[in-house]
């Protein structure tokens, strides 16, 4: 359980910010758009490292696997976290916003990859 103690927690998080109103994050509407997609981005780039992680420390699974549940559970994550926002006052669930988060977190895959080439277990 220690090893996914950080992703849950980065999950409540995200969950938390979900729960409030929007913020404007800046006065400039382009810039403000900007800032928020990049947060977007981000949030889910560390989310699927940190899963990576939590299943390289609790499985035996190979890389690819690895890799694979912590993309697809970061891609639900995120959908889930757009719908949740549906009930939101002054927010809304979007499908830019988890496409955003799942490139995100695709990035996050494609670096760990690269930083672990495959080997011939996997």
């Amino acid at each position: 359980m220690r090893h996914w103690l950080p992703t849950i927690a980065w999950m409540m998080l995200i969950f938390v910010v979900s729960s409030r109103p929007a913020l404007q994050a800046a006065s400039i509407n382009w810039l403000d758009f900007g800032l928020k997609k990049t947060a977007h981005f981000v949030e889910y780039f560390i989310l699927a490292t940190l899963m990576a992680r939590s299943f390289k420390r609790s499985t035996t699974l190979g890389l690819s696997a690895i890799l694979t549940l912590s993309l697809m559970l970061t891609v639900l994550y995120a959908a889930s976290d757009e719908y949740h926002q549906t009930f939101v006052v002054g927010r809304g669930g979007r499908s830019r916003d988890v496409l955003i988060d799942s490139t995100g977190a695709l990035a996050a895959c494609l670096v760990l990859r690269r930083k672990h080439p495959i080997n011939t277990t996997g």
